[in-house]
């Protein structure tokens, strides 16, 4: 008889690694929020100073310092506070997909436009992460080891956090990792 000899999920470990995701999280938004948008409104200004008159140029520079402030600060920062609360309060569970379909290295130029919106992530520190698709058209950013050790039509158990449905906080591998009551 095979010896099982996976790892052990319990609801405690799986806590603890998204309240270590979400330390990291906050870690990184503030540093690189607190070197990028402090730039950008010096180039802001930079600009400004140059050419008064020509507002189209200075104002997609302020466009984009504002939308940089809220990606680091807004949406990075203190939408990973709210999540850790849920976090700590044990507000998730753990479901069970297969996953659908596992993007390549190389993307495509749909993909480009398909990932646009989670540049900044990409570009900062998930530089080599694509996605893993599920069910129901979600998606989780992996990394490369991740995706290298999973296939089409892998068990994955999925941690979702109570107030988003669709957003897949983190995944385990059914190869790998075996679900404790959760």
């Amino acid at each position: 008889m095979a010896q099982d000899n996976r790892e052990y999920m319990s609801k405690a470990r799986v806590q603890n690694t998204l309240l270590d995701e979400c330390k990291l999280n906050i870690i990184q938004c503030t540093i690189a929020g607190c070197i990028v948008v402090p730039l950008m409104v010096l180039i802001t200004s930079g600009v400004y100073a140059l050419s008064p008159n020509i507002w189209p140029l200075w104002g997609f520079f302020i466009v984009v310092t504002v939308g940089l402030f809220y990606v680091f600060f807004i949406e990075g920062v203190i939408g990973t506070l709210c999540n850790r609360r849920l976090i700590v309060r044990g507000e998730f569970h753990v479901e069970q997909d297969y996953a659908r379909r596992i993007d390549d290295d190389e993307p495509t130029g749909w993909d480009v436009l398909y990932i646009f919106a989670d540049w900044l992530w990409l570009l900062f520190w998930r530089n080599e992460a694509r996605y893993i698709h599920f069910a129901g058209k979600r998606r989780f950013i992996a990394s490369k080891r991740t995706r290298d050790h999973a296939t089409a039509g892998d068990l994955f158990y999925l941690v979702v956090l109570n107030n988003r449905k669709n957003k897949i906080a983190y995944i385990y591998n059914s190869r790998y990792y075996r679900l404790e009551e959760c």
